[in-house]
């Protein structure tokens, strides 16, 4: 029996090319989180534009207005673990947040409860404000769980808790921890 060797090494780079072609056309999507939605941001509201482009901005409102914030958010999705609603005791149809943080989220939130305290902070949702919102009270570094008062409705709470933890997983899914510890050497 003779082989043709051409043709068999033909076949066989031919098959393996569309084997390769099957397990990476159909992977790839489920080892990576699904794109992000009802992305959250909390900023400071800016009560007196400046004119500064770069550091200021008009976003739309679920009314139909406009509001002024700081392009730079204090939170993010990033730093959202998961999401709790939570009814709201003088009124069950409406619903507070209880939201889980991770270590870089709890201290921005610390730092925002003594900074910021009783200053109102826009609640934004894919780049619309949503509603604004004040932390009434001092939380320490090790709060990872904070409550941001309502009223949520019931629809817009359920969405941000079905995708709070794959938006965690999608920012966070290239993040190495960081190591502060200088006295120690390197591994």
């Amino acid at each position: 029996m003779t082989v043709n060797l051409p043709r068999a090494i033909a076949l066989v780079a031919a098959s393996g090319g569309i084997l390769a072609a099957a397990l990476l056309s159909g992977g790839c999507e489920t080892l990576n989180p699904k794109k992000p939605e009802k992305i959250i941001t909390v900023h400071e509201i800016v009560c007196y534009p400046r004119g500064m482009k770069e550091l200021e901005r008009q976003v739309p409102t679920f009314s139909g207005q406009t509001i002024w914030i700081n392009t730079n958010p204090f939170l993010h999705s990033k730093s959202i673990k998961a999401i709790e609603p939570v009814p709201r005791p003088e009124d069950p149809e409406f619903y507070d947040l209880k939201i889980e943080l991770d270590r870089h989220g709890a201290l921005v939130w610390m730092q925002l409860s003594v900074g910021l305290a009783r200053q109102s902070l826009a609640f934004v949702i894919d780049g619309v404000y949503y509603r604004s919102f004040r932390i009434d009270e001092h939380f320490s570094e090790n709060d990872r769980t904070v409550i941001v008062k309502g009223p949520f409705d019931k629809a817009t709470a359920e969405s941000l808790k079905r995708t709070a933890k794959n938006n965690y997983s999608f920012y966070n899914q290239d993040d190495k921890p960081t190591r502060f510890d200088l006295m120690d050497d390197p591994e």
